[in-house]
């Protein structure tokens, strides 16, 4: 049986280790999907995995045309198909919000699907990350309509109407997107969610696996010392996908949080694998007008591992689950939500992170 673990952070593929490990997996039956072009400077993945991370772009964007989502479809079957050498296999999923992780999840070599937390949704106590929402893509349907979106309208009506496909092509195993499996996919698939923390996935009753804290990386060795550091997180509230803000108003958000960052110590800057390389280049140049003293963490840094081998780190950032697990592992967190940010973001905030929010636990300056 291989095992394919989905990766597309630091914190899934750290989280895919502590499952080889804890299930006794052998590697040679370890495979990855790449997405969001993940790299680690301690790991090469190049041998045992393909990069899935122009699929996931194509499906974010939207797909023009019925007959490109089934080539897309038919292409990313076959290439999962030569990834297991046509083998049965178990996928290590982060969620069932996107189209790709369902392709994935009903290939007909699948023989089951477990979840692995990823990022601090985990902990919020809503279901629906985790199966599909049958209305979802209506209702992304003409929210695009409003939003002048018509790329996006189009590949919501596509996917909305997706049984339509199973007549040419048996992509979902002649599941209906309307049925109660293919809306519970968990169920179906009897999978067991892996988690850090015990208050993970608060509706699962049972077949929950905690580790109890972020996994040590033997092979982490830094060039630099990061102890007592300052750290500044970025989030993807911008992509087109969530436009919780926009550019102009982000962009001020994060200088004139940046600005209240004492300048005593070394200030590392994180940027999110989201976001585009136009604005991070905004915030590079605009930043460096502001102090040289500041340093950015590239990509392939996983900062996971810096949070577990350094002591009197102070993160900043708006609402990062890198935040949430800085906390957790005692380090010092400010997050510059507070109410004068922008009211999608912080509706954002606390709604996907209302355990943490409400009870404000970041120190909200």
């Amino acid at each position: 049986m291989i095992h394919l673990f989905w990766v597309h952070s630091h914190i899934n593929f750290y989280l895919s280790l502590q499952i080889i490990e804890n299930l006794n997996i052998e590697y040679d039956k370890v495979r990855y999907i790449i997405v969001r072009n993940y790299r680690n400077q301690f790991h090469d993945l190049s041998n045992n995995s393909v990069n899935f991370s122009l699929y996931r772009e194509n499906f974010l964007n939207g797909i023009d045309s019925l007959d490109n989502f089934y080539n897309l479809c038919i292409k990313i079957q076959n290439e999962i198909s030569n990834l297991v050498g046509n083998q049965k296999f178990i996928f290590y999923n982060y969620a069932f919000s996107d189209y790709l992780t369902n392709i994935i999840a009903f290939h007909e070599l699948c023989e089951n699907v477990h979840i692995v937390e990823d990022g601090a949704l985990a902990y919020n106590p809503y279901e629906g990350f985790y199966k599909l929402d049958k209305y979802a893509n209506l209702k992304n349907l003409f929210k695009n309509i409003k939003n002048g979106h018509f790329k996006k309208f189009i590949f919501d009506f596509l996917t909305t109407y997706f049984y339509f496909i199973n007549k040419k092509f048996k992509l979902y195993n002649n599941v209906k997107p309307t049925s109660s499996k293919f809306c519970s996919p968990y169920k179906k698939f009897n999978s067991t969610f892996f988690c850090i923390y015990e208050d993970a996935f608060p509706f699962v009753k049972k077949n929950k696996i905690v580790f109890g804290n972020l996994f040590v990386d033997t092979k982490s060795c830094f060039e630099n010392d990061y102890n007592n550091c300052s750290f500044f997180i970025f989030d993807a509230v911008i992509r087109e996908q969530y436009r919780l803000i926009s550019e102009e108003d982000y962009l001020n958000l994060v200088f004139q949080s940046v600005s209240k960052i004492p300048k005593n110590s070394k200030l590392y800057f994180k940027f999110h694998p989201a976001q585009s390389k136009n604005l991070v280049e905004k915030i590079r140049v605009k930043i460096l007008e502001q102090s040289k003293n500041f340093e950015e963490l590239k990509d392939n840094i996983p900062f996971e591992q810096i949070l577990v081998h350094h002591k009197n780190l102070t993160i900043y950032g708006f609402y990062s689950s890198l935040l949430f697990y800085a906390l957790k592992q005692g380090h010092k967190v400010i997050s510059f939500i507070n109410p004068n940010s922008s009211k999608e973001l912080i509706d954002f905030a606390k709604n996907n992170f209302n355990q943490f929010y409400q009870k404000n636990i970041f120190n909200l300056s």
